[in-house]
């Protein structure tokens, strides 16, 4: 059997195998661990649901989305190989297939995929050095002038403030908020458009 078959040859190399007879026990397989497998290796042809949709639904789903995607395909398929790399398969083996083929293609997309993942790890990391050195520097300045004129409003001293003195402390408590109301806003436009430039380059 074509599924024991390759099971037996990854336990063998050391790899910890979850096996499905067609995709809708494959997604809910998937459902039942509670973090995503390393890499899926699935059939084109298979009863109830097929590799194709299989790979349709595995894509919808974000925790799934990133997960190296390998197909076995006969020689006659090429047309549902197309198919699948279209919808985003990583890799496929023809069949019958050569177990050695098989476990370096599966090796391959598994460092592929740590490499990829040590590069986002890394940006990051760099994307939130930026943030806190924005944060320290940008908010600091007119964070300080609103305490600072809060203070002096709360603390007058000795002599009581002049109706001009606390218009010129409240007008600066104001100028230092909406200092900060557009740092924050352009803090999050950054943020997002960062993530979205992150998310589409790894």
């Amino acid at each position: 059997h074509l599924l024991e078959g390759i099971r037996d040859i990854l336990e063998l190399d050391g790899y910890q195998v979850l096996t499905a007879e067609n995709g809708i026990h494959g997604i809910e397989v998937l459902q039942k661990q509670s973090s995503p497998p390393d890499l899926i290796v699935s059939d084109i042809m298979m009863p109830k649901m097929d590799g194709i949709q299989f790979l349709k639904e595995v894509r919808k789903e974000n925790r799934w989305f990133s997960i190296p995607f390998i197909f076995l395909t006969a020689k006659g398929e090429r047309a549902d190989v197309h198919r699948g790399m279209r919808l985003g398969v990583d890799d496929y083996v023809i069949k019958p297939y050569d177990p050695s083929d098989l476990l370096v293609k599966i090796e391959s997309r598994l460092e592929r995929h740590r490499e990829l993942n040590r590069v986002h790890n890394s940006g990051m990391a760099t994307l939130k050095r930026q943030i806190l050195t924005m944060l320290n520097h940008e908010f600091r300045t007119p964070l300080t002038f609103v305490v600072a004129y809060a203070d002096m409003l709360n603390n007058p001293g000795e002599q009581e403030l002049s109706k001009e003195e606390m218009i010129s402390y409240i007008s600066g408590i104001t100028a230092g908020a909406d200092r900060l109301r557009n740092l924050i806003e352009n803090f999050i436009l950054l943020v997002e458009l960062e993530t979205e430039s992150a998310q589409q380059t790894y």
